[in-house]
């Protein structure tokens, strides 16, 4: 008999993806934080109004996908076996934490220099060239992220 999806819990995961984008959205227009953060913020944009949504957003959202996750681990488990289930980590969520880990680090970096250089009032152009910035190091390994799994984070912690 062939399995049937749970199409609930596709809603589900792709209803709590959607307000991901609002939840980073808001982190733009939040009351709280000083730029240190990499958000370089206009004071006049922040709102009480998405503090909530950040608040309300952040208290509940990662939380449900990692119960999500956890459900389809044992569903694996329990239908496949223990082999089976950790091949099909390795592969869903071992491999792209490795394989992105690095391009999204990279562009991470460049966006939030650009981001500080546009607020510090340079052209876009200028912005666009300043902050190519971060390939001037004396080893090429230092361009690898080997501290932080950056915005790869959730992959770290589902699989590990």
């Amino acid at each position: 008999m062939e399995s049937q999806r749970i199409h609930s819990l596709d809603a589900m995961r792709a209803i709590l993806m959607l307000l991901g984008v609002y939840f980073h959205l808001s982190l733009a227009y939040v009351t709280f934080g000083d730029g240190s953060e990499g958000w370089v913020k206009d004071p006049n944009s922040t709102s009480p109004f998405f503090d909530f949504v950040f608040a309300s957003l952040h208290y509940f959202r990662m939380h449900a996908f990692f119960l999500i996750a956890g459900f389809f681990g044992s569903l694996l488990y329990h239908k496949r076996g223990v082999r089976k289930m950790i091949f099909n980590r390795f592969k869903r969520i071992f491999l792209p934490l490795i394989i992105f880990i690095w391009p999204v680090g990279l562009l991470s970096s460049y966006c939030e220099r650009f981001s500080h250089a546009r607020n510090d009032g340079q052209s876009i152009l200028e912005s666009l060239i300043n902050s190519l910035s971060i390939f001037e190091v004396e080893s090429p390994l230092e361009l690898f992220p080997w501290y932080s799994t950056d915005h790869l984070w959730f992959l770290n912690y589902l699989f590990f």
